[in-house]
């Protein structure tokens, strides 16, 4: 019998559990070896894997992978199982996150000793996450103090721990390939479960995974909507479902949020104080902790972004101005008039300033929904309401908002550009099915234009170019004159679609 030592044993499981061959400097990365002492431990893998019949495959800058059925896989798995000093293999980035949620939700301070039994690695790895973690819990003005003789913990306030806790689950890791998801269907998810009695910090966090009733989340999220009358987006709901869970979640834990009596008094008075009271009801709270706890369900439905929210007297002439820039950067008085424009700035102006007031952190919107070529006066917009909200504030606009504002004032100048391309010529020498495609396309993405005139290539003259005020084609034109010539594909693609955008409404 072969008698694998635990860093054999954990590139075999490293091997068994990938989808896709890995290179030994892939596998050295997540078990912390040199990629010359890998190639050793595949050797000690091949030889256990072919007294079972199966093959490693390692092909020269291809990497290694185990070649089997998926019922040889799982009989594999359940073979390495067997070894009593089993540890589930780990990435730094997966650790890391592993040891902030145990920060997060610890009820006394950590001893280093216990983490590294807990997380089954060394006291020098333990240390050095430990310092990874300090950047990303500053983020949410949290401290890591650490004593020799009294452990660790973090310092900063309740609601503080909350929002970082949320982020951690929502997946917000800037950097690295998060562990914990939030998904419709899914629901509150974490991507190491199906391994979690192989590592004892994991026991906590299917714990608590398996107590969120997203549905029910969902449900609560709803009912305070319909009792606002105000309108949240599926990601909104979803968020606000998370944080609720994370409320509760603390609530049941003993752990409140504090809330000045200044500010308790201002939420009060706002529509969304009878809304949180609800979804609060049904924890059995003392006055001054139920108090703590309605406030600190009204500041997320006022923070999350919603249309038909309470306006801020104090952000009007903010606003004004805003839409006073942006009139004057399209050179279209006619965007002062939009009303569309007007409450998304409404809605985004102020969720953005109780967002920075109550501290309350909301999902970043990393991508970008405009094509790389535009946008650029919507940016300049963007950073100019930001120094507007700056001024007046005191704080800067998350990425979030700066990314809603971009995309609402490229609709809004979409709105305001009248129809610049009345007649369309369509040139398509690919035949019926490819052209009736692409009118079908076209159709569909601009609705408000919808006469196309399809030209035959060997037809085109010089009349029927010069009389054209665009010339949609999915092959090169070579024609002189002023009538623009837009190429693209039949399926009509977003970067065709993006070209087109100025001269179809």
């Amino acid at each position: 019998m072969i008698t694998l030592t635990t860093q054999q044993r954990d590139v075999l499981l490293l091997l068994l559990r990938a989808d896709s061959p890995l290179t030994a400097t892939e596998i050295g990365q997540r078990v912390e070896l040199k990629p010359r002492q890998v190639h050793y431990m595949l050797g000690a893998a091949r030889d256990w894997l072919t007294r079972r019949g199966v093959a490693l495959q390692n092909i020269p800058g291809v990497g290694a992978q185990v070649r089997c059925s998926p019922e040889q896989r799982q009989h594999l798995l359940d073979d390495l199982r067997a070894y009593s000093r089993l540890q589930l293999v780990l990435s730094a980035d997966q650790r890391q996150q592993i040891l902030l949620f145990t920060m997060l939700t610890a009820a006394e301070p950590l001893v280093i000793q216990r983490l590294q039994e807990a997380l089954t690695v060394s006291r020098s790895t333990v240390l050095k996450d430990m310092d990874a973690t300090a950047a990303w819990l500053a983020r949410f003005d949290l401290d890591l103090v650490r004593r020799q003789h009294s452990g660790s913990w973090l310092e900063g306030s309740e609601l503080a721990s909350r929002q970082a806790l949320t982020a951690l689950l929502w997946g917000d890791m800037s950097g690295g390939r998060p562990i914990f998801t939030m998904q419709y269907g899914a629901g509150l998810t974490c991507a190491l479960l199906s391994d979690a009695d192989l590592l004892a910090a994991l026991a906590p966090v299917r714990d608590l995974v398996e107590s969120c009733d997203v549905d029910d989340l969902i449900a609560r999220v709803s009912r305070a909507e319909a009792d606002l009358g105000w309108h949240f987006s599926d990601e909104s709901v979803l968020y606000l479902a998370l944080a609720l869970f994370v409320q509760g979640w603390r609530i049941r834990a003993g752990r409140y949020v504090g809330c000045d009596p200044e500010l308790i008094a201002w939420l009060s008075g706002h529509a969304a104080w009878p809304a949180a009271e609800l979804l609060v009801s049904a924890y059995a709270l003392e006055v001054l902790a139920l108090q703590g706890e309605i406030a600190a369900a009204a500041m997320l439905l006022l923070a999350c972004p919603h249309e038909g929210g309470v306006a801020m007297p104090e952000l009007h002439g903010l606003i004004e101005a805003a839409i006073d820039q942006i009139a004057l950067a399209y050179g279209n008085d006619a965007l002062r008039a939009d009303e569309p424009l007007r409450e998304g700035l409404r809605s985004q102006i102020c969720t953005a300033a109780l967002a920075s007031r109550f501290g309350i952190w909301l999902p970043p919107r990393s991508s970008d929904d405009l094509p790389e070529d535009e946008g650029d006066i919507e940016r300049r917009l963007t950073d100019q309401i930001d120094d507007l909200f700056f001024a007046q504030t005191g704080a800067r606009l998350a990425d979030r908002h700066r990314h809603s504002l971009t995309l609402l004032l490229h609709a809004a100048a979409t709105r305001a550009r009248t129809s610049r391309a009345r007649r369309v010529l369509v040139i398509c020498p690919s035949g019926m099915a490819t052209t009736q495609l692409l009118i079908a396309r076209l159709r569909a993405r601009f609705p408000r234009h919808s006469s196309y005139e399809v030209v035959p290539l060997r037809q085109l003259g010089a009349a029927q170019i010069a009389s054209a005020d665009l010339i949609i084609s999915t092959v090169p034109l070579a024609i002189g004159g002023a009538t623009p010539v837009v190429q693209v594909h039949p399926s009509l693609t977003p970067a065709d679609v993006a070209a087109l955008d100025p001269w179809l409404d």
